[in-house]
């Protein structure tokens, strides 16, 4: 990982350490001489560059930028990973996207972000090298030149290699779905609830009949399944709540599942209420999260029934993403306001635990240490590496990486 640091002051408590007093892996890193001092810490060697489980590395003064919250590192001037970056931009936040394991060594992150202010926003599309931290801009225009491109809340690949970015216009007149070439950045509008622009309202704005004004579409939940069909959330308080699946040329429409009106029902299964949101395919479903009460459910795509799979409680229940582990054999579930709500969830036992309780899962002795404890995750997207790390957007404009087998995390991208 390439570290851009205009401004630091560090200091080598440990320096002349022994190979075997070092609590990370590589001896290679700036930082294998500033170990972590207890027992555990040596038992749990980290495999990230730095060890950011003890208070001296995090310390303001005198620590590893990498170990300190994103925020400050970042008004102290320092960049962590090379290019463009949100970090400072007025009301800056990476809202969704998806981690493509085939691109780079190590992968690399499609993110999308919004900034700016909610009757103005703005959006952009980022990729971040998850082996070295840099960052490029994918998209940052929509396909009108009179018109920036609005928040962008998630980006999923598309049919033939191009992206879909879920976005809202910039000045609150309806939802779009455009698409985009990731090698040249240009959009087109495919779909949008904007009445200003009926050449892309046909069925495929699913005005269901009896009930025109039934769906109230959310920017809450976005997927697209190998055919090229996109799913969205709806919510109504009058009609009822689910999902729908636009067709892969975007002329037809259809509920998959959901509650409410006639027109709005399919499927049978827990009853759906608040938010729908999260959607992630697994094992020839669609996973997704109701809000009210919590719940994680599974969607029959053949049938549209509902299989209630987890109720999230406590002060940090999880709402918002869900990442299968297969080589844990767990859920990661998370999202939750004013907080870092991260959890693993076992559907076999029940247990779900969170980052901070170690011990319970063998393969996660330690509880998480290091900034992806900063209280400051909220509702923004999680990865899940081939190697088992999480991804973690902190702090709305970086990307932490934390090492579940250690507890430890670090700042990848800033």
């Amino acid at each position: 990982m390439k570290l851009a640091l205009t401004f630091v002051v560090l200091t080598a408590v440990g320096a002349g350490c022994t190979v075997d007093e070092a609590t990370i892996t590589d001896p290679s890193s700036p930082y294998y001489d500033r170990p972590c001092p207890l027992e555990q810490h040596h038992r749990y060697k980290s495999d990230l560059i730095a060890d950011c489980r003890c208070a001296t590395n995090q310390s303001p003064s005198q620590g590893i930028p990498l170990c300190r919250r994103p925020y400050q590192v970042n008004l102290d001037g320092i960049a962590v990973g090379e290019g463009p970056t949100l970090a400072g931009v007025f009301n800056a936040e990476y809202l969704g996207g998806f981690l493509d394991e085939d691109e780079g060594p190590r992968g690399t992150l499609y993110i999308a972000a919004g900034f700016g202010a909610s009757t103005e926003n703005q959006g952009v599309v980022l990729k971040v090298d998850v082996a070295t931290g840099d960052r490029t801009i994918v998209v940052d225009k929509s396909p009108r030149p009179d018109r920036p491109l609005g928040r962008v809340y998630d980006v999923r690949r598309a049919p033939g290699g191009k992206l879909y970015l879920y976005a809202r216009d910039p000045f609150n007149i309806g939802a779009y779905i455009f698409e985009a070439d990731p090698a040249t950045g240009a959009t087109t509008t495919r779909w949008t609830t904007n009445d200003l622009m009926p050449e892309f309202q046909t069925s495929g704005h699913c005005r269901i009949p009896q009930a025109p004004g039934i769906v109230q579409y959310t920017y809450t939940g976005f997927a697209v399944d190998p055919e090229g069909r996109v799913y969205l959330p709806f919510s109504n308080p009058t009609h009822g709540r689910g999902i729908v699946r636009l067709s892969a040329d975007f002329t037809s429409c259809e509920v998959v599942t959901g509650n409410g009106i006639p027109e709005a029902t399919r499927g049978d299964g827990p009853f759906l209420s608040g938010f729908i949101q999260g959607f992630t395919f697994h094992d020839g479903h669609l996973f997704a999260f109701s809000t009210q009460p919590k719940q994680f459910f599974a969607v029959d795509l053949a049938t549209g029934d509902r299989t209630l799979i987890h109720e999230p409680s406590g002060p940090t229940a999880t709402e918002r993403w869900a990442l299968w582990d297969a080589g844990r054999g767990v859920w990661w579930l998370t999202g939750m306001t004013n907080g870092v709500s991260i959890d693993a969830f076992d559907p076999a036992t029940g247990d779900a635990i969170n980052i901070f309780t170690g011990g319970v899962f063998p393969w996660m002795p330690l509880g998480a240490a290091g900034p992806v404890t900063i209280n400051s995750l909220n509702y923004a997207p999680v990865w899940l590496t081939r190697d088992g790390n999480l991804l973690v957007a902190q702090d709305g404009f970086s990307v932490v990486e934390f090492e579940p087998s250690t507890g430890n995390s670090i700042i990848l991208s800033l």
